[in-house]
């Protein structure tokens, strides 16, 4: 029994195609998809990533680019081929802090409200700087240029020249709440300080670009504050509150951008962290001014909340989800949904990803690996 707990996969565009997935406590790690004979056996999987592995992508153009993501947002890229790797730049609040000490410095007594000034902004730009990461960052290939990643802390991060270069797009997007990130990160644990990372709240945990439109991105908190930008984060918009039956502050758990529609998208909300089971399931298709409810028939009554959601990039009218027992699909926009994969035995479904070309199904399980399935 092949046993494995995979929190995102990804694909590649060789032929067949290459998955890779992070594993909880196991790294990331990348295998066959196909072969045209014989049976995938352990070997032919190597490692990309330690830790505790969660996003991978790959380059569509390269095969061998592979990037990585261990707990809290620690990013890396590595050349299969030849092993080289490195690890993503930081923002940092120490290097906005000493860039203004220059100015502070160079400054004479006769200046002091000048140099108060300085202080004023020094402050200000360290803190913005100075970014929390939730323990599963969203990490995103934008699918316009492959050498562009995005990244999500309390911030959106753009980093361009495959990690090399980085730029901060969006202010804080989470609530910002004081006690809550004190508690989280200081104190949480009680009698003994449980202070590992995987507790850093008021973050980004869902992101997601356009494939119609360059610099549209969707993001969502832990929180409960969802956004949109059109202009790669000039202007962001917020979407909290335009969700109907959704309780304050839940979890933003999926936010995935039409193939089909650029006023097109899907949300997903997951409340299980606060002992609500209910799939939250939702759709717009105006942008984002409001959205309904696809949960449908969806089960409820038992774990059901959902991790996932992913439209078919040939049909829009077929919609997959992937909840904390299973992988469900409808045929007609969420209207109605069964259960699909025969012989997927009940297990968490954390992540889906359908193949552009090949038409496959990819899921990853937080319990039995990785499932494919052709929906051609």
């Amino acid at each position: 029994m092949a046993l494995g707990q995979f929190y995102e996969v990804s694909y590649g565009m060789e032929v067949p195609y290459t998955v890779c997935g992070g594993l909880q406590d196991n790294g990331s790690w990348c295998g066959p998809s196909h072969r045209r004979t014989g049976d995938i056996t352990n070997y032919m999987w190597y490692t990309v990533g330690g830790g505790d592995g969660f996003f991978t992508l790959q380059d569509p153009e390269n095969p061998e680019i592979v990037y990585y993501e261990s707990q809290g947002g620690n990013m890396g890229r590595m050349n299969t081929a030849t092993g080289e790797s490195m690890s993503f730049p930081k923002p940092s609040w120490k290097e906005e802090w000493l860039r203004w000490e220059d100015s502070i410095i160079a400054a004479t007594e006769a200046d002091e409200p000048q140099i108060q000034r300085f202080r004023e902004m020094q402050a200000v730009d360290s803190a913005k700087a100075d970014l929390r990461w939730n323990w599963n960052t969203p990490l995103v290939m934008s699918p316009h240029d492959p050498t562009v990643i995005y990244a999500g802390g309390n911030r959106v991060v753009k980093y361009m020249n495959r990690g090399e270069d980085f730029q901060v797009i969006s202010p804080d997007l989470s609530y910002a709440d004081a006690e809550k990130i004190r508690i989280s990160t200081e104190e949480t644990g009680g009698i003994t300080p449980d202070l590992t990372g995987a507790e850093t709240f008021a973050t980004i945990v869902a992101l997601a670009e356009s494939p119609l439109q360059e610099g549209l991105l969707l993001a969502g908190t832990d929180d409960g504050r969802s956004w949109i930008t059109r202009n790669g984060g000039d202007e962001w918009e917020e979407l909290t509150g335009r969700f109907p039956g959704v309780p304050e502050g839940t979890w933003v758990r999926r936010m995935e951008a039409s193939p089909h529609d650029v006023n097109t998208f899907f949300v997903a909300f997951d409340g299980h962290r606060t002992n609500d089971f209910t799939p939250y399931v939702y759709m717009t298709e105006d942008g984002g001014q409001s959205f309904i409810s696809i949960a449908g028939d969806l089960p409820t009554g038992k774990p059901d909340f959902v991790h996932v959601i992913r439209q078919d990039p040939v049909n829009p009218h077929l919609l997959f989800v992937g909840t904390d027992v299973g992988a469900y699909v409808s045929t007609d926009r969420g209207g109605h949904w069964q259960r699909f994969m025969e012989g997927l035995p009940t297990v968490p479904v954390h992540d889906l990803k359908i193949h552009p070309r090949d038409h496959d199904l990819i899921a990853g399980t937080h319990g039995r690996p990785i499932w494919i399935v052709d929906i051609s």
